[in-house]
């Protein structure tokens, strides 16, 4: 890809998706760098992220089968989650801010605070989509 069409690319800033995953979910987070992989045509970083996407969702169902059957165990519900959570902070996300900076420098077209705004609430209806159907499948299956 040409310098001067990499330099017109509008990207998200993997960091503050990495930040913003506290609130939405590494779920929708990793959509974000995937998106990211698909302005930058990077095969490898797209399959990354749809495998990590893939992976939150597997943790959240995990989550929710151990709620089931383990009620009394919170920590254990709970930690699926955390690990998850900084495992992919740790092995995904810093990397794609190494690869930026490195690509980039601190110079690269940034998407702004409205459409940060937009995926903010996106990210929070997935979010609360996910905590109301872990309720209703804790609660049906649940003793």
């Amino acid at each position: 890809m040409s310098e001067l069409k990499e330099s017109h690319l509008k990207l998200w800033n993997p960091n503050a998706a990495g930040c913003w995953a506290l609130l939405v979910t590494p779920i929708c987070s990793s959509y974000l760098l995937y998106k990211n992989a698909q302005n930058l045509n990077n095969q490898d970083d797209m399959t990354k992220a749809k495998n990590w996407m893939v992976a939150g969702l597997a943790v959240w169902l995990l989550s929710v089968c151990c709620a089931i059957y383990y009620p009394e165990n919170t920590g254990m519900i709970n930690g699926f989650s955390l690990w998850y959570l900084i495992l992919w902070y740790f092995l995904f996300v810093r990397k794609q801010v190494e690869n930026l900076k490195q690509q980039f420098g601190e110079s690269y077209l940034r998407y702004e605070s409205f459409e940060w705004f937009k995926f903010l609430i996106i990210g929070f209806v997935v979010r609360l989509i996910l905590i109301g159907l872990s309720i209703v499948i804790v609660s049906s299956f649940g003793s």
